[in-house]
């Protein structure tokens, strides 16, 4: 799926927009994982959370929040993050 390094590159790209506020707080708890929580932030904004439960054509019709229970499905979760033109 995508390789360190590109996904490294990427939430660096976007560390500088992350703000401490009640979305990345509940990000943060829901994902367990800070990077995956900076790149839903910067991709998403306040459509994070509610995002994780809406079940995603890209990734066959499954729910992202299903995703993170395994290094696969995290896996897949960064690659639509970062094929998405339309963040």
């Amino acid at each position: 799926m995508s390789s360190p390094t590109t996904w490294d590159n990427f939430v660096e790209a976007l560390r500088p927009q992350w703000d401490s506020n009640a979305i990345t707080k509940e990000l943060l708890l829901i994902t367990q994982d800070e990077e995956l929580s900076i790149a839903l932030w910067a991709c998403l904004r306040s459509q994070s959370v509610s995002w994780l439960d809406q079940k995603i054509p890209a990734i066959g019709n499954r729910k992202p929040r299903d995703l993170l229970h395994s290094s696969g499905g995290i896996e897949e979760l960064k690659w639509i993050l970062m094929s998405n033109p339309w963040w």
